[in-house]
């Protein structure tokens, strides 16, 4: 597995995950029903981004994983995001992919912590990023709104082994 910049010439594979409601029910965004649309989502987000990678298995694109880093006073942290095509699930890919990710985001993005924001209910989210020890720090009650309903998020953060 690698991860390798994510561009328009992966949106075949992008489809096959971002087309999948199973795949997108705990994302902010809604499953793509328009390859234009994908089009535009790569040229206006993904090729602008500082740090949105391609999962990928040989030449197959699997997933994306981002990492989104604060501003200003914020600059010393990320968020992380990432997502899997459903067929790959339960095969250890998004736990490899998220301990790339931290052994490259610490030091390209010269940062002291991780964080991700989790559904209470996506307990498979919240074992991949346990297993890649990151810590549940609390809950965030009514912070988000996902797909027209407010909800809580848990909050994981992980921190530079520099300075543990």
């Amino acid at each position: 597995m690698t991860l390798k910049t994510f561009t328009s010439a992966h949106i075949d594979d992008f489809m096959e995950w971002a087309t999948d409601d199973e795949v997108t029910k705990y994302m902010l965004w809604d499953s793509y029903t328009s390859r234009r649309n994908a089009e535009e989502f790569f040229k206006n987000v993904v090729e602008k981004h500082p740090w949105f990678k391609a999962i990928c298995l040989g030449e197959k694109v699997i997933g994306s994983i981002t990492l989104d880093q604060g501003q200003v006073s914020h600059r010393c942290k990320a968020e992380l995001g990432y997502v899997l095509c459903r067929k790959y699930w339960n095969n250890g890919f998004a736990t490899q992919a998220i301990h790339l990710t931290l052994q490259a985001g610490f030091n390209d993005l010269k940062i002291e912590r991780i964080e991700a924001f989790v559904s209470p209910n996506n307990t498979r989210s919240q074992r991949v990023l346990e297993k890649n020890g990151f810590i549940k720090e609390g809950v965030l009650k009514n912070c988000i709104i996902q797909k027209g309903i407010l909800q809580d998020r848990f909050i994981y953060a992980t921190f530079s082994l520099a300075h543990h």
